[in-house]
């Protein structure tokens, strides 16, 4: 467990905002083992040609890359896999964990505008997302 989580919060500590490029790796990861983990489960089970797979089925796959990001970014960690390999999380901007509501508004937010965390602004370098559910991305 970092440091972070172990004080309900923290104003003293100096936070630092998490690059533009760590918040691109982590999302490109998190996108590479989805996908990758949906190719080999199409392989072993169903065995239909990948590119028809996510065609026919690309509702579904939106709905648990959805579910993926939600369940890992509300979880004690605050991060998905990719976040924890980049080593950044999630905060709320009253430096306290963000709540699983936060998280839901910010997923739904960044799908409907997408790719909307390539500009980041303000002093924590925030997407427009983070600044409506007033979420930061932190490094740990």
């Amino acid at each position: 467990m970092d440091d972070i989580l172990d004080e309900p919060q923290y104003e003293n500590k100096e936070i630092e905002p998490a690059s533009l490029m760590d918040r691109l790796v982590a999302t490109l990861t998190d996108i590479s083992f989805f996908f990758g983990t949906t190719y080999f489960v199409n392989k072993l089970f169903i065995g239909e040609e990948y590119g028809d797979f996510l065609f026919n089925n690309w509702y579904i796959f939106a709905l648990l890359l959805l579910f993926y990001i939600i369940y890992f970014q509300s979880s004690e960690k605050q991060a998905t896999l990719g976040m924890q390999l980049m080593n950044i999380r999630l905060l709320g901007e009253d430096k306290t964990d963000a709540t699983v509501n936060d998280v839901i508004r910010r997923s739904v937010i960044n799908i409907v505008l997408f790719l909307n965390f390539l500009i980041l602004t303000g002093r924590y370098n925030q997407s427009l997302a983070d600044r409506r559910t007033r979420i930061i991305v932190i490094k740990r």
